[in-house]
């Protein structure tokens, strides 16, 4: 079982199912919930998107307190990292979302546009290290496990898998649970169908190979979140 305070990375390459299972769990946390959608490709029916365009770290910080943060579910775009400005918004939206009271639930749709292996918000390592003492969770997706902060893979309870991934994300994905052995990591990932995946769980060091994904779950996280399924 998932805690929504606990923190999750989800890795897999494009179609894989990652973003199925993202989008899923994010529908059944009944707790306030911050959606990072940095492709811009999802919808959640009747919530505002806020798109932060400030490229000065004070002018994001005005639009991300412009939001309305005690609504249940706020969803959030903002520029890809590396794009002008990108930095000061991620810096003033993550020490936002670090800083707010009570339960909560943050799905990131891909690590890699809001960190890299040698930079990230403040505001986003805090909530990796330390946000489960705050009742505070992460949900973060990738395609690219290597790519990322370090904490963002290094700190998650469960870490789901699906496979292929390249043997260096498939190493890097694993780094925060090593009693899923590398070796073991490349041998179920090889038996595994399509929208499988492995689960490994650091609370209990237990890993499990999930089926494939059924088709009703897509109809299911539709009812709260429409777009293209990754």
């Amino acid at each position: 079982m998932i805690g929504f305070a606990q923190h999750t990375l989800i890795a897999g390459m494009t179609r894989s199912g990652k973003s199925t299972l993202a989008n899923y769990l994010f529908s059944e946390y009944r707790v306030r919930r911050v959606l990072v959608d940095s492709k811009a490709e999802w919808a959640v029916r009747g919530v505002p998107v806020h798109t932060l365009t400030a490229r000065e770290l004070d002018g994001a910080r005005r639009q991300v307190d412009a939001i309305d943060w005690t609504l249940p579910i706020v969803h959030v775009r903002h520029s890809w990292l590396g794009q002008p400005g990108a930095k000061e918004q991620l810096e003033a939206l993550f020490a936002r979302i670090s800083s707010l009271p009570g339960p909560l639930k943050t799905t990131l749709h891909e690590a890699y546009a809001v960190s890299s292996s040698d930079w990230a918000p403040d505001g986003l390592i805090a909530e990796a290290v330390a946000g489960n003492g705050r009742g505070h969770g992460l949900d973060v997706c990738t395609q690219r496990p290597v790519n990322i902060a370090v904490p963002l893979r290094t700190e998650a309870t469960h870490v789901f898998i699906f496979p292929p991934l390249d043997d260096d994300d498939l190493i890097a994905a694993r780094k925060g649970v090593p009693f899923l052995t590398i070796n073991k990591a490349r041998e179920l990932s090889a038996q595994l169908p399509p929208y499988s995946y492995i689960w490994a769980d650091r609370g209990t060091r237990r890993v499990d190979v999930g089926a494939p994904l059924p088709d009703y779950l897509q109809h299911e996280t539709a009812q709260l979140i429409t777009g293209r399924a990754a």
